[in-house]
């Protein structure tokens, strides 16, 4: 009866022995089998400062190029891949000190714009930097001024339209990039005096990108 007893704990101790350890023994999704699930993206936020130029393509008379600045907020959900799609949102001012004949013979003193836009924005890797992509809504108030009367003309113009702008996003550090875009865009005509004003135009837009 003992010798039994003794030879059942003798196998018993050796079949314990055999079994690895909790700690020792490869958990589920993490063996060389197992493909780990892709981790969420994450959202990139950015500031941008830019410089603007802007050659008008319209019926109406006023000036025709534009130069002024913008800030822009873009904010993307990003995938290790550094590819990443969100919006963007922008405030540009620009201005024209040409001289122009908005009525045919009196020249404007000057004409301000500014550009309200938002957008749906897209960024892919390419080369040692980012391609961008990117397209929306945008609005446009004129502001001209009219001389040649016995009281300065103060008109305010409107153009709600479209926008397409693609370009290049080079870092130059951690969390400052240089930008690079183009951008065209199409919008709705607006008539004073039998002239029609649509602020259809192409420009370039060059800055720097700070981002969080």
């Amino acid at each position: 009866m003992q010798i039994k007893l003794a030879l059942g704990l003798t196998l018993l101790a050796a079949s314990c022995s055999s079994v690895p350890p909790a700690a020792a023994r490869p958990r589920q999704g993490t063996d060389s089998t197992t493909v780990a699930p892709a981790s969420p993206g994450r959202w990139d936020h950015g500031v941008t400062l830019a410089w603007n130029q802007r050659s008008v393509d319209s019926q109406w008379d006023p000036a025709s190029s534009y130069r002024g600045g913008s800030i822009e907020y873009s904010g993307l959900m990003r995938i290790e891949s550094g590819q990443g799609t969100g919006i963007e949102v922008s405030f540009g001012r620009a201005e024209s000190d040409e001289f122009s004949h908005v009525f045919g013979y009196r020249p404007s003193t000057w004409r301000r714009w500014t550009d309200y836009s938002i957008g749906v924005r897209h960024e892919r890797p390419l080369g040692f930097g980012r391609w961008l992509l990117s397209g929306g809504f945008s609005y446009i108030r004129v502001e001209l001024d009219q001389n040649g009367l016995s009281e300065i003309l103060r008109l305010d113009l409107g153009s709600s339209g479209a926008y397409m702008r693609t370009g290049y996003i080079q870092p130059l550090s951690r969390n400052v990039e240089l930008v690079v875009s183009g951008r065209y865009r199409v919008g709705r005509s607006e008539h004073l005096f039998g002239r029609e004003l649509d602020l259809d135009h192409v420009g370039i837009d060059v800055g720097l990108s700070w981002r969080f």
